[in-house]
């Protein structure tokens, strides 16, 4: 089916980001397109609810308290996380391989979002 409400069927995501519009605009858009979104506020939670559940991908703001999106990543890919963890920047980066090989990061999305960039790296993960 080409409907677009049916594209992210069967994708569990989880979007992590300390603020609550961030939160509310990404999964009301993400499960506007099938998807199943679980939230986290700081880079805690991220790593906590990474590891416990099953997710497709995880969806990373670096700016967040508590650990930031890079120490929460680390923490992650120390302990053998292997879905893709899709940084997301405030700030411009301009070679888009660095951030993910330095990091481990699968890739990474600039704010603000552009949503055809999101769905389009999510449905790589399809």
């Amino acid at each position: 089916s080409n409907d677009p409400h049916f594209l992210l069927v069967g994708m569990h995501v989880l979007f992590a980001d300390d603020s609550l519009d961030n939160q509310f605009i990404i999964e009301n858009f993400l499960t506007g397109h099938g998807a199943i979104v679980s939230l986290a506020s700081d880079g805690n939670e991220a790593v906590t609810k990474a590891l416990n559940s099953d997710y497709h991908l995880v969806l990373m703001d670096i700016q967040m308290p508590k650990l930031d999106g890079y120490q929460a990543a680390k923490l992650l890919f120390n302990i053998g996380y292997t879905k893709p963890v899709i940084a997301l920047t405030a700030e411009v980066i301009t070679d888009n391989s660095a951030i993910s090989q330095v990091q481990g990061f699968s890739g990474h999305l600039n704010k603000p979002f552009d949503f055809v960039e999101i769905l389009d790296l999510i449905l790589n993960y399809k």
